[in-house]
Parts: C-alpha cells; sequence; structure tokens
C-alpha cells in the first residue's frame, strides 16, 4: 500500500486517546447513570430512562470503544479512506452534541457539565475537521504533482 494512503501514526496516537475516554464514560453511564443524570439536569430517572441509557453505553463502548480501539491499537496500516469516513461518522456525532446541547440548554441544571459536553464534542470535532482537511489537501497536492 502506497504509504500516502496510511493514517500517520501521530494522528492516530492523538485519535486513540478518545478511546479511554468513551470507555470510561460508557461505564459511568451504565453504572452510576442517575448520578449522571442528576448532576446534569438535577433529577434522576425512572426505569425506562435507565434501561435507554444503558443500551445507548453498550452501543457507544461496542462502536467507539470496542471496534475503534481494536482499530486504532491493533492495526499499523490503517487506509486513509476508511478512517476518514469513519471521522466523518463521528463528526456528524460531534455536530450534533453540540448543537442539541445548546438547544435544550435549558433543560442543563449544571451549566458546567453542559459547558464541558459542548467543549469536548467542540474540541474533537474540530481536531477530526483538521484531520479531514490535512488529508484532502495532501491528496489535493498529490494529485497536481503527478
Amino acid at each position: 500500500m502506497d504509504p500516502i494512503e496510511i493514517v500517520s501514526s501521530k494522528w492516530l496516537i492523538i485519535f486513540a486517546v478518545e478511546v479511554p475516554i468513551v470507555l470510561a464514560t460508557g461505564v459511568y453511564w451504565t453504572f452510576f447513570g442517575e448520578q449522571f443524570m442528576t448532576s446534569i439536569y438535577g433529577k434522576g430517572f425512572e426505569g425506562v430512562e435507565k434501561y435507554l441509557l444503558q443500551q445507548y453505553a453498550a452501543v457507544i463502548c461496542c462502536y467507539l470503544g470496542w471496534f475503534y480501539g481494536r482499530w486504532i491499537f491493533s492495526s499499523k496500516d490503517i487506509r486513509v479512506t476508511d478512517f476518514c469516513y469513519f471521522q466523518e461518522a463521528a463528526l456528524l456525532g460531534d455536530i450534533y452534541l453540540v448543537l442539541s446541547t445548546y438547544y435544550n440548554r435549558h433543560l442543563f441544571a449544571n451549566v458546567g457539565v453542559m459547558l464541558a459536553q459542548a467543549g469536548a464534542a467542540s474540541f474533537w470535532g474540530i481536531l477530526r475537521v483538521i484531520f479531514m482537511l490535512q488529508v484532502h489537501f495532501s491528496k489535493t497536492s498529490i494529485k497536481k504533482s503527478q
């Protein structure tokens, strides 16, 4: 495989930081969901809400924790195109988190947690955009030089 088509180790290290954060968040939501809801919204939740949060946490842990973690930590050669597709999907999630946090800001009892959530999604979203722009411009400059 052409080295230009492989994600650089620098970017893999940067995005690898996301994996333990996602896993820790999923575990927190699963086992301390009521504390999580109380810290954000100022109130706990009923059985169905707890069940839905645990389901959501499990799915996120599987996709972003298990798959993403295995992909980043066990693959030396990750194709840029495949990685960009994944980062595009993650960026859409980041955008949703930021917009929904702003739209639902009246529901938050703890403004600090609200800002931390929107800030973290913004941070990772900006990193994804920088990565994808770098990939785009490096491919553009390569095509022109060939």
